[in-house]
């Protein structure tokens, strides 16, 4: 196999994890949501609350698509906007209960992915496969790093 069968190889094998792991965390759940709007969801879980921008710099899309995606969820009740104390003008984004109980349902549904994902896999072929992935990552990241200099 010569390395652009490896390239398109890898790219399929990723690109269909990615599909079907997003498919099969939001399956089930209300309101039906995006791949975007998970990950936004699950950035703000981590940062605890956090502005547009903070939003925008770590997906890497624009503003205005940002605010769209927010929108929707502060529609639904899923994240509430507030504005900061000390300098009116910035709005900060936390998540509601709603939107903690749909990221919980999100993450149950991700402990029942990875269940069937890894039955009848050694911890030894786990760990391999992921030491093979993650060096795979640092290669990546390297390249990607030393062709932005």
């Amino acid at each position: 196999m010569d390395i652009k069968d490896k390239c398109d190889r890898m790219m399929k094998i990723a690109m269909d994890i990615h599909k079907k792991l997003i498919a099969v965390l939001i399956k089930g759940i209300e309101p039906q949501l995006s791949k975007s709007h998970v990950y936004l969801l699950a950035y703000i879980r981590c940062k605890g609350e956090c502005i547009v921008t903070d939003i925008a710099n770590h997906l890497e899309i624009t503003l205005s698509a940002v605010t769209s995606l927010v929108d929707k969820l502060c529609n639904a009740g899923l994240v509430a906007r507030f504005r900061s104390e000390e300098d009116r003008r910035v709005v900060y984004l936390k998540l509601t209960e709603e939107g903690i109980k749909v990221l919980e349902a999100i993450e149950m549904n991700k402990n029942r992915l990875y269940e069937r994902a890894f039955a009848n896999i050694d911890s030894e072929e786990i760990n391999n496969f992921f030491g093979t992935i993650e060096k795979i990552t640092r290669n990546i990241l390297v390249s990607h790093d030393d062709k932005k200099q």
